[in-house]
């Protein structure tokens, strides 16, 4: 284990610590045998309440899925209010990580700008443990719903690895090709597994 991955570890440790202190006797142990089952933090805030209360008990285990959706209505709020391009489209990535970091099975989701860089729309699709279906025909319907100009789309590998799978290229290059056919420009297509989300535009893919 590196230093990074140590340092990681505890903080995760800690902060589970200090929640589960307002529902637990042994605020420690709990977060020790939480992080012995699922390993991280945001894995246990994403793990089925079922499995988490046989653990923390129900008060536990409802508290910790309350912390994703918290986390992303934070991320969502400074989407919103996000002004210029460059911190639009930094806020849109700490809000999708918010969105689909952590998760056991595929979710795709897309945000939806308008001409102003403004963020007037999201959907989140869920799918199954490594595929989900997307239909552009949708994406692009509810864009031109919502009058946007511009969608920025991202997915999950709960893999692990953040490489796109020549079926992630082949829909990135369709949806982008609908968009432009209603001038809505396609901004990226993120994809979030360990480490960096892997950029489509930055890599040259689109």
């Amino acid at each position: 284990m590196s230093n990074y991955t140590r340092h990681c570890a505890e903080f995760d440790r800690t902060v589970l610590t200090a929640l589960l202190s307002a529902v637990s006797e042994t605020p420690l142990k709990a977060a020790n045998d939480i992080l012995e089952q699922f390993s991280t933090f945001q894995h246990a805030a994403r793990a089925d309440h079922e499995a988490l209360s046989k653990i923390i008990g129900d008060d536990g285990a409802s508290l910790l899925k309350t912390i994703p959706q918290a986390v992303t209505s934070m991320t969502r709020e400074t989407a919103t209010q996000s002004g210029s391009y460059l911190l639009t489209l930094e806020a849109a990535k700490t809000h999708l990580s918010a969105l689909l970091n952590g998760r056991r099975i595929e979710a795709f989701a897309v945000l939806y700008l308008n001409s102003k860089n403004r963020l007037v729309g999201e959907d989140l699709l869920k799918g199954t443990i490594d595929r989900i279906h997307i239909y552009p025909r949708e994406i692009v319907r509810r864009a031109m719903t919502l009058d946007a100009s511009v969608a920025l789309i991202a997915h999950n590998h709960p893999s692990g690895d953040p490489t796109p799978s020549e079926a992630d290229i082949k829909l990135t290059r369709k949806l982008e090709r609908a968009l432009d056919a209603v001038d809505v420009i396609l901004l990226d297509h993120l994809i979030f597994a360990e480490g960096q989300p892997f950029s489509f535009i930055e890599n040259g893919v689109i």
